[in-house]
């Protein structure tokens, strides 16, 4: 049991090590945006 959870953090370490220094593509990159303030005329039209 000890060797399968040392494995397991090994696979866990090796993956947070390969996400920290890849670049980043448009499979993980996450845009946000911020809200507006004004209404849109799709809301108006509600």
């Amino acid at each position: 049991m000890r060797a399968r959870l040392l494995e397991f953090v090994g696979i866990l370490w090796e993956w947070d090590r390969l996400t920290k220094t890849s670049a980043p593509t448009a499979d993980n990159v996450v845009m946000i945006r911020r809200p507006t303030t004004s209404e849109s005329g799709l809301d108006k039209a509600a």
